[in-house]
């Protein structure tokens, strides 16, 4: 009977961990530790729609782009703007197959890159260096001149074992095909989408001047000496002096843009989190039964102990050693099958591994914790009925 209480607490103590490791990884893994590049940027984003036959002719998006730019990085507190399909984080652009001079490969094994249309001013707004190379001259940008800054992982895979400062590329996918852009520069990968926890790889991505890529919805990415909100009047009074009739949407800084970027693994996080915590709580309160009903029933072994001589500290060391074993035993299953409930969750963990530490140490002292407790509470009780009444008890 004995042996069958004690493989049923360890069975009850494995379960216990199984299940709340399981539920308090996935807790602590799925949001608090994302992190992006952009975090904490004093930057103000919009978008500007430009719809109409007003903006139908070539270049008239960009002239107009120009004007709003030039107007907004003249306003106090600013320190540069760009404009463009791309608002960082929050996505944008466009892509497609390109092909490298000198570097033939078969039709439809092209690789695939973002190919995006910047203003001039775009990498010193989001204040991020060249690697190699030099960044658009303001003329250079404005303009339609061939030239293209790649990013690392671009020049990387395409280009492994050379310098591709001065090589040429084109886009097979774009309305200007046939037209060879030329490299002049190299920069660091920056984060162009949300997070994507199954594949969050950098893209190969291609930046141009802005005329080849001009975007009814055209993004505005402002850098700003204060807090970034503080610029919005007067930034949307310089767009409505432009052209009043431009509709202005997505108006936010980019922390904002930052925290709807993952908003579904908050979700998440507060989710497992409130799962962990109940299946915590629950475990707790079940463990706790269990061992505490287990240790009263041996107040008749307690009473014949107590009676024969022993110390009762000695007794309160002996029954809690023992069900601090059988809460190992248990913990030491549970570690073993709790990884196997991380590892099908992982799809929701960022930048993490499933088999947190921390959470694994939090629960098994949480539930050694309360293993003393119930050991030691019941033992105690037990020690001071009197030894010929606990020989009668049953």
């Amino acid at each position: 009977m004995k042996r069958a209480t004690n493989a049923l607490l360890a069975g009850v103590w494995s379960r216990s961990i199984t299940t709340s490791c399981t539920c308090r990884t996935s807790s602590v893994t799925a949001y608090p530790k994302i992190r992006v590049w952009m975090t904490g940027s004093p930057l103000m984003t919009m978008r500007i729609y430009m719809p109409g036959d007003a903006y139908e002719p070539k270049d008239a998006k960009a002239q107009r782009v120009e004007d709003v730019v030039r107007r907004i990085e003249a306003l106090p507190g600013v320190q540069a703007a760009f404009g463009s399909g791309l608002i960082p984080i929050a996505g944008g652009g466009g892509g497609g197959r390109v092909v490298v001079d000198g570097h033939p490969v078969d039709p439809g094994r092209e690789p695939l890159i973002s190919f995006t249309g910047v203003t001039p001013h775009f990498y010193q707004t989001i204040d991020v260096g060249m690697s190699r190379g030099r960044n658009f001259t303001d003329s250079e940008g404005w303009s339609r001149t061939p030239l293209a800054i790649i990013n690392e992982t671009m020049a990387t895979r395409l280009w492994p074992n050379a310098d591709p400062i001065g090589t040429r590329f084109r886009v097979l996918d774009d309305a200007d095909a046939a037209l060879w852009y030329t490299v002049i520069g190299v920069a660091p990968d920056i984060k162009q989408d949300g997070i994507n926890p199954g594949n969050d790889d950098a893209r190969l991505c291609a930046y141009v001047p802005y005329r080849y890529q001009e975007a009814f919805n055209t993004g505005l990415t402002i850098r700003v000496a204060g807090p970034p909100a503080s610029i919005t009047s007067a930034v949307r009074a310089q767009i409505r002096a432009s052209d009043p009739n431009l509709p202005i949407a997505q108006v936010r800084t980019m922390e904002e843009v930052r925290q709807l970027s993952f908003w579904q693994f908050r979700l998440f996080g507060w989710i497992f989190g409130i799962i962990g915590i109940v299946g915590l709580l629950l475990a707790s309160i079940g463990v706790y039964g269990v061992m505490s009903y287990s240790v009263s029933q041996r107040t008749q072994e307690i009473g014949v102990r107590i009676a024969l001589g022993a110390g009762r500290r000695d007794v309160l060391r002996l029954v809690v050693s023992q069900g601090l074993t059988l809460a190992g035993i248990g913990i030491g299953v549970g570690l073993v099958l709790a990884p196997v409930g991380t590892w099908i969750g992982r799809t929701q963990f960022y930048g993490v591994s499933p088999f947190d530490p921390i959470s694994f140490i939090a629960v098994c002292v949480v539930l050694l914790t309360v293993a003393f407790f119930a050991s030691y509470l019941p033992a105690l009780r037990a020690t001071k009925v009197d030894p010929v009444v606990a020989l009668r008890g049953e």
